[in-house]
Parts: structure tokens; C-alpha cells; sequence
């Protein structure tokens, strides 16, 4: 009798580890077997999950387009932002790239549409972001040029002749601006004894040259004269 009882016991312990099953049926609902501790008798039940899902906004830029904008010369640059959306989004916001110069000239900025940005000249690159009432994020990006018709540099601070000291050396400065942030050049002809070199520079663009005599300059060197600088596009 009391072996019998002891087996009992043991085969109802070990049972009861069985108590709980779990399984996922292919229909999508999720079933839950539950035991009761004591008797062993199972149930089944079924559990509806719902499973809400909320649109990404897709976001449409009218303006800029991948394309190049014309400027006269002093010109302000400027292009509108125009963009529309499938759904009203929960923000608007902007970042503008100046890809040529590598600089961020608006970053993640908000704003209500329809808006003005302000590019440099050069390669840029615009990206609207929006949100949904849920928080997800979404964008769209465009590249867009800004070009000015070329103009000739501006020659500053240099006057037709120039006095030098018998026994002296040469050194004169002064400054060659770009509109246009192009690449520029300086020379001057004939150059013996004098020459010309760039000691300062704003990115590529040229902005303070130095004329110099190569050595003492005689008496017969001691004035130079210099006809109208001659500027090319």
C-alpha cells in the first residue's frame, strides 16, 4: 500500500509538467490549451489579434527639379521648394546641401509648404523629410544646379603707375574678386624685373596678389607703369 501510494504521486507530478500548450495554427488566430492542475481536462479557447497598420506619407517635390537655374551676374539665388504629399503628414522638414562647396546651409529645418530657399552657386542637394501620425519617417531628395551667366573678375586697389625707391625692391598688393567663385589666374607681361604671385585664396577663388621686382630695382626700374588691367572671362 504505501509503495502504491508513493507511485501515485510521482505519476501525477510528472503529468502535471504538460499542464500549458501553445501553438500557432496556420489561419493567423493564436489558440491557447490550458489543463486544469488538478483533473488533467483540457479546453481550447481562441485569442483574435488585431494588428493596425498606418500608411507611410509619399512625399512628391514640384520644385526644384533635376535641372540647371540661369542668374545674371548679382543676382540673389533663389528656388522654390514646392512639394505635395498622398496624406496630410504630421511635420515638414528640410535639409539643403551646397554639394560643390561641402557645406550644410539648412539643416532639418521645419517648414509649411509651399516655401523660397536660398542656394549658392554650384551643385546642390534638397531632402524633404515628412512624418505620419504614427512617427514614421519618410523622404525624398532631389540635385539641382545653380549657374551665373560669367563675368569678368574685379581688379581692386591697383593704380595705373607705381613709384619704387632706387635700390629698393617692389611689393604691391592687391585684390582680384570672382562673382562667379571660379578658378582664377594672374600674370603680367612682360615680366622681367617684375612679376606677379596669389598669396591669398576664398576656396578656388583668387583674392590678393602680390606684384614684386625679382631684385633691386636701378633708377631706370624705379617707375612702373601699367596700362588698363586686362580682365577675361
Amino acid at each position: 500500500m504505501k509503495k502504491e501510494g508513493l507511485f501515485f504521486l510521482f505519476s501525477f507530478s510528472v503529468a502535471a509538467l504538460f499542464f500549458v500548450v501553445v501553438f500557432f495554427p496556420v489561419a493567423g488566430s493564436i489558440k491557447v490549451i490550458t489543463g486544469e492542475a488538478i483533473t488533467g481536462d483540457a479546453t481550447q479557447g481562441g485569442i483574435n489579434v488585431t494588428v493596425g497598420v498606418t500608411a507611410l506619407v509619399q512625399i512628391t517635390i514640384d520644385s526644384p527639379q533635376n535641372t540647371t537655374y540661369e542668374f545674371n551676374s548679382g543676382d540673389i539665388y533663389f528656388v522654390d521648394l514646392n512639394v505635395s504629399s498622398d496624406i496630410a503628414p504630421g511635420a515638414w522638414w528640410f535639409t539643403l546641401v551646397d554639394i560643390t562647396g561641402g557645406t550644410t546651409i539648412n539643416n532639418s529645418v521645419i517648414f509649411t509648404p509651399n516655401i523660397t530657399i536660398y542656394p549658392n552657386e554650384g551643385s546642390h542637394e534638397v531632402t524633404v523629410y515628412a512624418n505620419n501620425s504614427a512617427g514614421a519617417v519618410s523622404s525624398a531628395s532631389v540635385t539641382f544646379s545653380i549657374h551665373t551667366n560669367n563675368t569678368a573678375p574685379s581688379i581692386e586697389g591697383l593704380d595705373s603707375e607705381i613709384l619704387v625707391c632706387e635700390g629698393t625692391f617692389l611689393s604691391y598688393r592687391f585684390n582680384v574678386t570672382d562673382v562667379n567663385a571660379d578658378y582664377v589666374t594672374v600674370d603680367i607681361s612682360p615680366k622681367n624685373p617684375f612679376y606677379v604671385h596669389p598669396t591669398s585664396f576664398s576656396g578656388v577663388t583668387l583674392k590678393e596678389i602680390q606684384l614684386y621686382s625679382g631684385w633691386v630695382l636701378t633708377k631706370s626700374q624705379t617707375v612702373l607703369h601699367l596700362t588698363s588691367p586686362h580682365r577675361s572671362d
